[in-house]
């Protein structure tokens, strides 16, 4: 039996995330999020942002019609940052 669900790619949203955050940084990055280090942003899918209880955080996405390749993309997380 399959689960009835959402169907396509994961909506992604786009949180700022502070230096000082080792941690939090550590753990999206942990399930999968990705550093756009031009926007200074983390992008990652809102059911992870919900997760760790940032949801509230979220803000647009920069050229969101990009964002899938960014995030399905090889690892950008610059020194620092992961």
């Amino acid at each position: 039996m399959v689960a009835a669900g959402r169907v396509g790619p994961p909506v992604l949203v786009g949180v700022r995330v502070e230096y000082r955050e080792e941690e939090l940084r550590r753990r999206i990055k942990a399930g999968g999020g990705r550093w756009l280090p031009g926007q200074r942003l983390w992008v990652l899918p809102l059911t992870l942002a919900r997760k760790l209880d940032i949801a509230q955080r979220a803000v647009a996405v920069p050229d969101a019609a990009d964002a899938p390749q960014v995030y399905s993309g090889s690892d950008s997380t610059p020194k620092g940052q992961g």
